[in-house]
């Protein structure tokens, strides 16, 4: 027993082993211990939301989930270092490492609460327009990036760094981290002025080089664009400032033609009774009516050409690709389907070949 008493006894570092031992088990419990406790945490927050009809407490619930780990071993690290025997260098180094570890997680909460609420108010009953919901996106993130850059000097300042040498040396400094981030503050810029321009807005169908997806996410360096095939690109913003972007969402219709040849043998009558068909087709559709037609347009190789022109009513780009094109599908049909009654037959690439002797 004296054996092991003396072992316990023995000085590490100004310290008992028995006081390391104790410290590191306490740092050790943290994981079990610590789970249980914010575990117990949540249900009791939980219990307490469900009894209110707002949505302030769910927030605050939210934004503290994962904050409560964090301030957990913030604690435990305090208890298990205060087992310890310190030089007083050593105290104020434990005492700024107590304090980093406390204010990171209050910094995490303020930030997810601050942005929860403005989003809340921001989206007011839910429903948003694109140009709304590009807009709220663009001050979410900018709010965010100010409490960190607000937050971030307040906890220098509590770690004692010299906070005013700090920002002088920020402001020498500035000129060569522009030069430096020059592509960085371009996409940055030129992401604002494609929000502020309007050039396009969340969900917007857009024709860049050869892509063509959806505006899913405008962030302020880059723009993400899901394809039509399902891949995600990431576009730099002032690539997309640069060059030419076809926001086909702004168009309001859809403009589209119809090119049907017959063969040379088709009679002047049939051929009358042709575009009669064609026209009739194209009105059975939801189209705008008095913005059809249907006109004998030349003399081609093989046939003769009849074209068709007419602009939708209430199908634009912003429709999927079986909605377009499902209103020229059930015309081809409807034109087909009377072609055959009325023995009209349409030409196919021929080539008459004339023998001389």
């Amino acid at each position: 027993m004296d054996y092991l008493i003396n072992i316990l006894n023995y000085k590490l570092l100004y310290n008992e082993l028995w006081r390391v031992i104790v410290s590191l088990l306490i740092l050790l419990s943290y994981f079990p211990i610590s789970s249980i406790i914010i575990e117990y945490i949540r249900k009791k927050l939980n219990e307490f939301a469900n009894k209110t009809k707002g949505r302030f407490d769910n927030y605050i619930i939210e934004s503290l989930s994962p904050s409560l780990k964090m301030f957990t071993f913030a604690f435990s690290f305090y208890f298990a270092t205060s087992f310890l025997v310190l030089e007083t260098e050593v105290k104020v180094i434990t005492a700024k490492i107590f304090s980093f570890l406390v204010i990171v997680p209050i910094v995490f909460f303020v930030v997810r609460f601050v942005t929860a609420i403005l989003t809340h108010f921001l989206q007011g009953n839910g429903k948003r327009s694109r140009e709304q919901a590009t807009t709220i996106d663009l001050i979410v993130k900018m709010t965010r990036i100010s409490l960190f850059l607000i937050w971030g000097l307040l906890i220098l300042s509590n770690l004692w760094f010299n906070i005013s040498a700090l920002i002088a040396g920020l402001w020498v400094g500035g000129i060569a981290f522009a030069l430096a981030a020059q592509d960085l503050l371009k996409n940055l810029f030129s992401g604002i002025a494609l929000i502020f321009d309007k050039t396009f807005y969340k969900w917007d169908r857009v024709y860049f080089q050869d892509y063509d997806g959806n505006i899913e996410e405008v962030n302020l360096r880059s723009t993400k664009v899901r394809t039509r095939d399902g891949a995600v690109l990431t576009i730099p913003n002032a690539m997309l400032s640069d060059n030419i972007v076809e926001n086909v969402a702004k168009a309001p219709m859809l403009r589209e033609t119809i090119s049907i040849g017959v063969t040379y043998d088709t009679s002047t009558e049939k051929l009358k009774k042709a575009k009669e068909i064609i026209y009739n087709a194209i009105q059975k559709e939801d189209i705008q009516k008095e913005r059809c037609w249907v006109h004998f347009t030349e003399f081609g190789d093989f046939s003769l050409i009849i074209k068709a022109r007419f602009f939708t009513k209430n199908i634009t780009m912003k429709d999927s690709w079986g909605t377009r094109n499902g209103i020229k599908d059930r015309i081809n049909f409807e034109i087909k389907k009377e072609f055959e009654k009325e023995g009209i037959e349409i030409a196919f690439p021929t080539q008459t070949i004339e023998i001389k002797r």
